[in-house]
């Protein structure tokens, strides 16, 4: 049972409906695509784009993972807000790679 005080839709007893209740809040989070994350052994990482030499090179990045929402994840330990994720392609990396780099 709920009571939706501030309802902005109309709702009638015997009506199905979905809630989505926010029982986690974050002021400053890193939150990343749950596809992106591959596991090592028992460790997960990330590849990263860096620049070195005036070349992009990929670099395998380890990373702790927090709690999960939908198809995302909260990086606890191991990336910082500047860091160039690799989303695209990130399955045929391997650490050190030159790579070409598109940004959206």
């Amino acid at each position: 049972e709920a009571f939706l005080s501030s309802n902005p839709i109309h709702v009638n007893p015997n009506m199905v409906v979905i809630l989505k209740i926010n029982d986690y809040w974050a002021d400053s989070a890193i939150v990343i695509p749950i596809n992106v994350v591959q596991k090592d052994e028992n460790l997960n990482y990330v590849f990263i784009a860096k620049m070195e030499n005036g070349k992009w090179i990929s670099k395998k990045q380890m990373i702790r993972l927090g709690l999960y929402s939908g198809n995302n994840v909260q990086v606890i330990d191991g990336l910082a807000e500047q860091d160039e994720l690799i989303s695209t392609g990130f399955q045929d990396l391997v650490d050190g790679m030159e790579i070409s780099v598109e940004k959206n």
